[in-house]
């Protein structure tokens, strides 16, 4: 019998060729994640104390932290609801139906249909109550910031983004609720199955008000579909004045699309698909004399030619998973929106020859790749400087963690784009699938295609499936890249979004500071308040030293920490 080390032995020869074959050279294109095993992180995207630690400071901006924490608590709930709806699949199908009214064990069958189909109900059930809470909290929230104090003063851009996500996540909601007809179809069968057995349950008067309520929502003969937003809208018109924040709000999401001031794809798309629905909301009643036409506002209060650009631009816009949503058919809702006058100027399909390349991955491509090459360059040779160079907390490491932190921050905002491309390419072959012509030319017999391969299978030709293979592999590669060597640039990344905001708050501030105190102006308050919760002063110095200010004079030192913000 050969020993395992006389064999290792007699193959040392070959193990060089053997790992040639093996390993991939450099250049192949990464499309493998890369494994997380474990992950830590020091806060999460929202905030997991739910600003519990706002407490600890004497501040002015309690009532908004807190209406801030509860709206992200909602939000969160909502995305469980979302998911539900979604991957929502039928019961009752695989519930043998009663065929034989006479069956002897009628009664028990109907009494484990019960119980079977009980859970799926509950669910459906504080879906509804969830749907009530949300609408509840954010017309409170408009009745607030609609009163006299609230608009003196500046509304936070973080309370009106909190509040489009409650718009964006109810738009989610009534389209899933009503594409799904497996929700009426078990809810019609517990409803057979509960009015056979109703004498027999204890609490048969209270499910009957519950089954009552739940027919209301789930098929309401007044509004059959999009129920939520014409109870979202339907309260909103009681509040005097709620169009100016809705508006204000449309104006928010417009300026953070132009300034591309997100981070994430479905970011990019909440404010998208936010608008057109906030249109709606704001909209009045056609029949109604000088009600608010929110295609004519008040001088001021909406800059009409951008939103068009804006619909043209993105006609189309994913929803969730594989849905997607056309925005002339949301605009279309409005009582004050003409289709006849209206739909060019507002993304209709006469603008879809003009769109479609920039829909299109192939059109884009190139541009990606250059990209691609550059930053890879870009953070490789940042990579080699950290690795040569002692990391030090001082002012000149934080200017070169500002580069490293552009680099990388270059980097995500780069897969942000490519993955936008390529979802948006997706939609459009969904929103546009293969025509029979096309069919014809690949010798496909119209009548036996699906759906699905009209959307995908048939919809895509070589050159885009190749460059659909390399745009994920660009995606992923950078990502491996970053996830690789996090443990490295996360101490330069912490110590320069804590130099930027130390420098904001004792630099950048203290001209204001200084004129607001000299001035004697009611703003002081408010900066003294942003100031002293930002804050980190060396030891030595003091709060007050915005007094002694002089134009022109020695910016006064900063710590450097390698600390979150």
């Amino acid at each position: 019998m050969v020993k395992s080390s006389e064999m290792l032995t007699a193959l040392d020869p070959i193990l060089p060729a053997v790992r040639d074959l093996i390993a991939p050279p450099d250049d192949t294109p990464v499309i493998q994640p890369f494994p997380e095993s474990l992950k830590m992180a020091i806060a999460s995207d929202q905030n997991p104390l739910n600003f519990s630690d706002h407490t600890a400071y004497d501040h002015m901006f309690i009532n908004e932290m807190e209406t801030k924490a509860s709206i992200e608590q909602l939000l969160d709930e909502g995305e469980h609801y979302v998911q539900m709806l979604y991957t929502f699949r039928s019961v009752s199908r695989a519930v043998p139906m009663i065929t034989d009214s006479n069956a002897v064990n009628k009664a028990e069958l109907n009494r484990a249909t019960f119980d079977i189909l009980r859970p799926e109900i509950i669910k459906l059930k504080k879906f509804m109550e969830f749907q009530d809470y949300t609408i509840r909290t954010f017309c409170a929230n408009i009745q607030h910031l609609v009163s006299p104090e609230a608009r003196q003063k500046v509304v936070p851009e973080g309370l009106y983004d909190a509040l489009t996500k409650v718009v964006d996540l109810l738009q989610k909601c009534d389209n899933l609720k009503d594409m799904k007809s497996c929700l009426n179809n078990d809810f019609s069968r517990y409803k057979r199955a509960f009015g056979s057995i109703r004498a027999d349950l204890e609490d048969g008067d209270s499910l009957s008000e519950e089954i009552n309520a739940l027919q209301l929502f789930l098929g309401n003969p007044a509004h059959p579909k999009q129920l939520l937003f014409y109870n979202l809208r339907d309260a909103l018109k009681r509040i005097t004045g709620h169009e100016e924040v809705l508006c204000e709000m449309i104006e928010q999401c417009v300026s953070f699309l132009e300034e591309e001031n997100y981070l994430l794809p479905d970011e990019k798309y909440r404010l998208i698909r936010a608008i057109p629905h906030l249109m709606l909301l704001a909209d009045g009643e056609a029949e109604v004399e000088k009600s608010f036409n929110i295609f004519k506002p008040p001088k001021g209060m909406l800059n009409i030619p951008r939103l068009q650009k804006l619909f043209k631009r993105y006609p189309y816009v994913p929803e969730v998973g594989d849905m997607s949503i056309t925005m002339r058919y949301i605009l279309a809702r409005a009582p004050h929106y003409d289709a006849d006058t209206m739909e060019y100027y507002w993304g209709g399909e006469r603008n879809d020859a003009q769109v479609e390349p920039m829909y299109l991955l192939d059109k884009q491509w190139k541009t990606f790749r250059e990209a691609h090459s550059d930053w890879s360059a870009n953070f490789t040779a940042g990579l080699n400087i950290v690795e040569d160079r002692a990391f030090e907390k001082d002012s000149a490491s934080a200017e070169f963690a500002a580069d490293i932190t552009n680099i990388c921050l270059a980097g995500i905002r780069l897969i942000r784009d490519i993955s936008c491309a390529i979802i948006e390419q997706t939609v459009w072959k969904y929103t546009h699938p293969a025509t029979e012509e096309k069919l014809k030319k690949l010798g496909i017999d119209v009548s036996t295609a699906s759906s699905y391969e009209l959307v995908v299978r048939y919809n895509y030709d070589s050159t885009e499936l190749s460059v659909l293979v390399d745009a994920i592999s660009m995606i992923k590669s950078m990502t491996s890249m970053l996830s690789e060597k996090e443990a490295d640039l996360a101490p330069f990344i912490r110590l320069y979004v804590h130099s930027e905001l130390q420098d904001l708050v004792q630099n950048n501030m203290m001209a204001a500071l200084h004129r607001a105190d000299k001035k004697k102006r009611p703003v002081m308050n408010t900066l003294m308040q942003i100031r002293t919760i930002a804050m980190d002063l060396l030891q030595g110095r003091r709060a007050d030293e915005y007094r002694t200010y002089k134009r022109g004079g020695p910016s006064p030192d900063v710590p450097a920490r390698v600390v979150g913000p």
